[in-house]
């Protein structure tokens, strides 16, 4: 039960210098700068895209935020949709006629 114990935490100094101990042992001096390398870039190329990823995904979210915005505006009624006074006053004299009326004196 003990060395699982060594897992539950974020390793310490001591533990840091037994692991680059044992790395050093394996692979030896010569091939440590090479393989540091390589872990810099593989680190570098995942933040790329994981930059590249929430890009995109702000991208599509300020896409689909933007139609809405858009229907919103075109389901408004413009100052031309919009029936003035006058226009409405004449429409209902027109609908009070009845049919077959000339609307003067008979």
């Amino acid at each position: 039960m003990l060395p699982l114990l060594f897992l539950a935490g974020s390793p310490g100094p001591l533990e840091l210098l037994v692991i680059f101990g044992v790395v050093l042992v394996l692979f030896g001096p010569r091939k440590l700068p090479g393989i540091a390398r390589s872990i810099g870039r593989m680190l570098h190329e995942l933040r790329k895209a994981s930059d590249e990823f929430r890009s995109q995904v702000m991208s599509i979210e300020d896409a689909s935020a933007t139609p809405t915005d858009a229907v919103a505006e075109e389901s408004a009624p413009s100052a031309a949709d919009v029936p003035s006074p006058e226009s409405t006053d004449a429409a209902n004299a027109a609908c009070d006629k009845e049919p077959g009326d000339s609307g003067g004196a008979s």
